[in-house]
């Protein structure tokens, strides 16, 4: 298996790479020969127990001691050698009185001073990925003891470095472990990088493919974590739309209010608006970063002037509905921008956010379009377009929005009713006029009323 792997037996020595047998009677003997009580064993996890007994905790595996930062032995990792065999692949040392996964990177003991020298540490996945790049000549590396990064990992390599390069599968998993490293490293001041991969390789495979040389290339041209996110979110056609852009700009925005360096902060932001085509102060309102832009000055009534006012949640449902489908739908907006109806929302509350998509010259589809428009707007009223274009795309294509503004227009006529009813409740009203409101209500009721009453049935 070594071999295959590209393990000679000078590096199989050199990191103390042994095996488990399978027959537990070698190790009884090996305990008995060094006076090995069963106890400690079972203390030490080299041995587990059951209600048939105590029995070796490793069988037929490939051993990798994990050592502390004095280079002593304090745990063990097992790689299964049987390809078809249903336990774990990798198995680790439970926790003991000397060993805490959650303390120990494997590797560190040999990796500590070239990585204060290079002020630089490459992190990778396993065990064997980490023996490779290190023979390879990048003795700056280490790998977490099969747990995520924790935050005593990251004071432990910020007080030897101030770069971080990560070397994980290019593929979902992958992005994910990631991720969650950098949500642990990034507080600690660390720069976070990432090296792209090929599809389908790690760090082992590269190197016997492609030599060393060409890995430390890799190494070298790695990008900021945030960037390596962005490349990856972008590559996925549904980031044309700018709903997606939007759900994706405040995933990044917690990732960027991580960074400890306002500075970081900074840039990161900059960054990230110019590349999904956003306006920079929205992305700024997202982190909770940095100082505010001054609020842009609206007119006396203009839709969210009062500040702290919930836009948003002052919405009718139907209204947000029809605007969350014509933001997502482009039939829908399409087809909304050619009913001639001004008067339809006029006096209904709760139908701003409507109104601006219904009226406006803008394209939801075009970053660049959208991101103008909303810069014409002022902060309450840019947020809670922003949220609505965050939300998940409803449900339902081109009836199902003629249905929502039916809906609408009746709304709006029992409103007209209703204030045409209490207007006319109003003392010292002249009688004409009373009775000019009081047709006009009866002709809106018997219209609502035909809207409403059910096609007779044909057959």
């Amino acid at each position: 298996y070594l071999k295959s792997r590209g393990i000679t037996s000078a590096v199989a020595k050199n990191w103390q790479i042994g095996y488990a047998p399978g027959s537990p009677q070698l190790l009884r003997q090996w305990a008995g020969e060094n006076r090995f009580s069963q106890a400690l064993l079972l203390e030490s996890g080299i041995l587990t127990e059951n209600e048939r007994g105590a029995y070796p905790r490793f069988r037929d595996r490939l051993m990798f001691p994990i050592r502390n930062d004095n280079g002593e032995v304090i745990a063990f990792s097992g790689r299964l050698l049987q390809a078809d065999a249903k336990a774990a692949k990798y198995l680790n040392s439970p926790e003991t009185p000397i060993f805490s996964k959650s303390k120990v990177l494997f590797g560190f003991d040999k990796s500590r001073r070239a990585i204060s020298k290079a002020g630089q540490v490459i992190v990778c996945e396993g065990q064997i990925d980490v023996i490779m790049v290190f023979e390879a000549g990048l003795e700056n590396v280490v790998a977490s003891q099969g747990t995520a990064f924790t935050e005593h990992h990251g004071r432990l390599l910020k007080r030897h470095a101030d770069e971080v390069v990560l070397c994980f599968d290019s593929d979902n998993a992958g992005l994910k472990a990631a991720e969650r490293t950098f949500q642990i490293l990034a507080p600690t001041g660390l720069n976070i990088k990432m090296v792209a991969l090929p599809q389908g390789e790690d760090p082992d495979s590269l190197i016997r493919k492609e030599g060393a040389d060409a890995f430390a290339n890799r190494i070298a041209g790695a990008v900021e974590f945030l960037d390596y996110q962005m490349d990856h979110a972008m590559a996925n056609p549904a980031m044309e739309q700018m709903g997606e852009r939007v759900r994706f700009a405040e995933k990044v925005a917690a990732n960027i209010r991580l960074l400890e360096s306002p500075m970081a902060r900074e840039t990161a932001m900059q960054r990230v608006a110019l590349r999904l085509g956003l306006a920079d102060a929205s992305i700024r309102r997202q982190v909770g970063a940095g100082t505010q832009p001054k609020e842009k000055p609206s007119a006396p009534g203009a839709v969210g002037d009062r500040p702290g006012r919930n836009l948003l949640g002052s919405q009718d449902k139907t209204a947000l509905l029809l605007c969350r489908m014509a933001l997502n739908k482009p039939e829908v907006l399409k087809w909304l921008r050619t009913v001639d109806r001004p008067d339809l929302l006029s006096g209904l509350p709760g139908t701003e956010l409507l109104g601006l998509v219904w009226q406006g010259r803008f394209d939801p589809m075009d970053a660049t379009s959208m991101s103008s428009f909303l810069a014409t707007l002022d902060r309450n009223t840019e947020s809670a377009l922003t949220q609505v274009l965050a939300g998940a795309e409803p449900k339902g294509g081109l009836e199902d929005a003629q249905q929502a503004l039916a809906s609408l227009e009746l709304l709006r006529m029992q409103t007209q009713i209703q204030q045409l009813q209490t207007q006319l409740k109003t003392h010292g009203l002249p009688a004409d006029r009373a009775m000019e409101m009081q047709r006009k209500v009866i002709s809106l009721q018997k219209e609502y009323l035909d809207r409403i009453r059910p096609e007779p049935d044909s057959g």
